[in-house]
């Protein structure tokens, strides 16, 4: 099941193993949306790190929950830590709770390092929503969790794909053969002619590029978007950027300023939209960093 979990990359610049004790996570807001088809016949039991109520009163947040466990990082390395939250009993056609939470990491020897903000839902449960309430999107229930949705947006804090997803899918923003990043505009990292890289090859490749860059990249085939051309492997980074120079400005906090590099790109399903690739050079007004 694609659980949600925030992806924590740590790097040990030392010449001895770190070793993480314990987790705390600190959770600001709950997001329960209303089943508008009942939760269905059938429920499935996931098993997360942090369980959070289903019924949860907001009254008890903000929650802290923490747990003990032994995570070694090796001396002068990169390791990759996820930690997922969620509710343990999902209805088959219940909504997926949204998480709004930071975590800290206890090192051996008392200290902390502390995550950034992070939003999460379940991705598995948000697709099976989608499909289910595709003839009923305008009823009150599903408007008002479409609000839920929009809420959870706009707190601060990296956030799942799957929320965008869901809401880009709920309002007729998305269609059919396209992923998670239709809609968006991303920072694109890197392109491989499907032709001369296999999927092997690419996982290899990108799991350099995120130890360099220290963050999670993703990758799609560039014929699931008609804004890009054909016949490509797509690595990129998917911020909430509102246009393509912020999607820059994300490359340069992260030491890429080689227009062959980085650029900000729109995916999208519509043809019309292959215009929209900004680069380093466009002024700030370019008609190719702006979606109308």
């Amino acid at each position: 099941m694609n659980v949600p979990a925030a992806k924590v990359i740590l790097h040990n610049s030392g010449s001895r193993p770190a070793l993480v004790r314990s987790l705390r996570l600190h959770v600001s807001k709950v997001w329960t949306p209303a089943a508008c088809q009942g939760p269905g016949a059938r429920g499935n039991t996931v098993l997360y790190d942090f369980t959070v109520p289903g019924n949860i009163d907001k009254s008890r947040l903000p929650l802290d929950l923490s747990q003990d466990i032994d995570f070694e990082v090796d001396p002068q390395s990169n390791d990759h830590l996820s930690i997922t939250i969620g509710e343990n009993h999902l209805g088959e056609a219940g909504w997926p709770m949204i998480v709004a939470a930071s975590a800290e990491l206890v090192l051996e020897d008392g200290s902390t390092l502390p995550t950034g903000d992070f939003v999460l839902m379940n991705g598995n449960q948000g697709d099976r929503v989608a499909n289910l309430v595709k003839a009923d999107n305008k009823t009150p229930c599903v408007q008002d969790n479409i609000g839920l949705l929009q809420e959870a947006m706009r707190t601060p804090g990296k956030h799942t794909p799957a929320i965008e997803r869901l809401l880009s899918r709920l309002q007729g923003k998305e269609t059919g053969g396209t992923s998670g990043a239709s809609g968006t505009w991303v920072a694109q990292l890197a392109s491989y002619p499907e032709s001369t890289m296999s999927s092997t090859e690419l996982k290899t490749v990108v799991s350099g590029m995120e130890k360099r860059l220290g963050v999670q990249l993703q990758t799609a085939r560039s014929s699931a978007y008609g804004s890009l051309n054909k016949g490509y492997w797509v690595t990129y980074y998917q911020g909430s950027f509102a246009n393509g120079h912020e999607a820059l400005t994300f490359c340069a906090e992260h030491g890429i300023t080689d227009e062959n590099a980085c650029m900000g790109r729109y995916f999208s399903p519509a043809e019309a939209d292959r215009s929209l690739l900004c680069r380093f050079s466009d002024p700030p007004d370019a008609i190719s960093c702006k979606r109308p």
